[in-house]
């Protein structure tokens, strides 16, 4: 079993879609789920200034939360995700938002925003493709609505320039 490591802003689209909640509620939870000892962390690396010329404390890299830790503490403690709870005579979701939104942060991550230079990421549609291969085949409707929120949150983090 591969460890899967998210992004903060890729935790919190998936503590979000977990619990339909501001992304300010999100960041309170997920900084009680890593302050709980119960989801593992990966600080990033620190170089400290050695007293060369021009050499400052530099940080590489980011934070990252496992992904497994994070979904398993929140289905514990805030119970079944609410963005993926059926509705009353309606159809079961064809799979858990909070992984979705986990996902779609990771794809943008590497990827990083769609470009028409890119063939294979030069639209939204790509996305949503990816996101089919992964969890299995849904409406393409369905799927957009899925992914609505997390490309939102991951591009207030990364504003083009």
């Amino acid at each position: 079993m591969s460890e899967r490591w998210l992004t903060i802003s890729g935790a919190e689209a998936a503590v979000r879609g977990h619990i339909s909640g501001s992304i300010g509620r999100s960041q309170a939870i997920l900084k009680d789920a890593t302050a709980s000892g119960q989801v593992r962390t990966q600080e990033p690396l620190v170089l400290n200034d050695d007293g060369v010329v021009g050499m400052r404390d530099r940080v590489i890299g980011e934070r990252l939360i496992n992904e497994d830790d994070l979904l398993d503490w929140l289905r514990r403690r805030h119970g079944a995700s609410r963005a993926g709870a059926k509705a009353k005579g309606g159809r079961p979701p064809k799979f858990d938002r909070a992984a979705v939104g986990a996902e779609v942060i990771r794809l943008m991550d590497h990827h990083g925003e769609f470009s028409a230079d890119d063939p294979e990421w030069n639209a939204q549609a790509r996305l949503t493709e990816a996101i089919m291969a992964k969890f299995g085949e849904a409406a393409e409707s369905t799927v957009d609505e899925y992914i609505k929120a997390p490309l939102a949150a991951w591009r207030e983090r990364h504003p083009k320039t």
